[in-house]
């Protein structure tokens, strides 16, 4: 083993990796997207039916929370992959997607600079 970093960074993304990556981190970046998904953790990975996330984060909103605002992030964070749709009857419910989360850790884990242990 050397003691030259630059033979243990992760190689450089592609120009699609880029793109995939840069669309999950452009999901994750509205506060309420992310409480969202702190709501599904917070559950158990959910499910959770679409209409239950405006009573769940209204408080903290103080009321100004509406089911359209809700639905408009819950779709933007599915299409990311970050959570799955499931339909049943008239609702929708949602639960978090671990595979991609996973993704995500691993995006930000590549670009962090690798801690080395001295020896």
């Amino acid at each position: 083993m050397t003691n030259n970093p630059q033979d243990e960074k992760a190689p450089l993304l592609s120009a699609m990796q880029a793109e995939e990556q840069a669309a999950l981190f452009a999901a994750l970046s509205h506060p309420l997207r992310l409480r969202i998904l702190s709501a599904l953790k917070e559950a158990g990975g959910g499910p959770i039916a679409a209409g239950a996330f405006v009573a769940l984060l209204n408080e903290e909103e103080h009321g100004t929370l509406n089911q359209q605002s809700v639905n408009r992030h819950l779709v933007a964070l599915k299409q990311a992959g970050l959570v799955s749709r499931r339909k049943h009857h008239n609702q929708s419910h949602y639960r978090l997607r671990g595979e991609t989360l996973t993704l995500v850790y691993t995006a930000v884990g590549d670009l962090l600079p690798i801690q080395r242990r001295s020896a």
